[in-house]
């Protein structure tokens, strides 16, 4: 690639034994990369993961990387070639195919009322349209969910990724209102069941849980997802 920005001398920064800055406050991989911080490259892992199936739930304790890794991906899969070299992925992931990805992120927002959590994915979605510049109307979340990913599919000729960040924060929060948050659990595994249902095998879908034992015991076997953390050949991977 042609080497005049400021941005591929950073992202070549290595091969030369220039010394790299430590990732302090860098919550992005983009900005890891354009800034050549110090990245321990994970993308092995990755691609033996994608390799192994299309539905996942990650469960880690905070401060582990989730929140990295996912954004890792959306940038992985939306055809970032540029972040990924000389990473072990980039001479062995197809770049001609952009997926469209969603992400939503529950790491904040107000849960403990009745209508919180629909009110909060309500306004995410329509921040995604906005930003796809798409109009949708369905009233209900999980249909309007499952219509946005329908839309980005037809729009873009590619299945869409779907990453869900802190998805048990809204339960977490609501515990001192048992029926708020049992009605949040209710609200989550139906927006999980749309996105596992049909609209691809190659729809891959993340979810990072916040701690490590709430998230497994509402998340992996709730969900009908694969809890690869419990993998010790993926255990690395954040």
């Amino acid at each position: 690639m042609p080497g005049g920005t400021s941005r591929h001398k950073h992202l070549r920064a290595g091969a030369t034994g220039v010394r790299r800055k430590l990732p302090i406050g860098i919550q992005t991989f983009r900005k890891m990369r354009e800034d050549g911080a110090y990245y321990v490259d994970k993308t092995p892992f990755m691609e033996r993961l994608l390799g192994d199936g299309t539905h996942f739930f990650l469960s880690r304790p905070r401060r582990f990387g989730k929140s990295l890794f996912l954004d890792t991906l959306k940038e992985l899969f939306e055809g970032s070639e540029e972040l990924f070299e000389r990473l072990a992925i980039h001479g062995r992931w197809d770049w001609s195919a952009r997926h469209p990805v969603i992400r939503l992120s529950f790491g904040s927002g107000l849960f403990g009322t009745p209508d919180g959590l629909r009110l909060n994915v309500m306004a995410q979605l329509g921040r995604l349209e906005r930003e796809a510049g798409l109009e949708l109307t369905n009233p209900s979340a999980p249909e309007r969910f499952s219509e946005l990913i329908r839309a980005l599919r037809e729009r873009d000729g590619e299945r869409a990724v779907v990453l869900i960040d802190e998805y048990d924060k809204p339960i977490l929060d609501a515990l001192e209102v048992p029926e708020v948050a049992k009605a949040n659990r209710d609200f989550l595994r139906d927006g999980a069941g749309v996105s596992s249902r049909g609209h691809s095998k190659r729809g891959w879908h993340r979810s990072a849980g916040v701690e490590l034992g709430a998230a497994a015991a509402c998340g992996a076997a709730f969900f009908g997802l694969g809890c690869f953390m419990a993998e010790m050949r993926l255990g690395v991977l954040c």
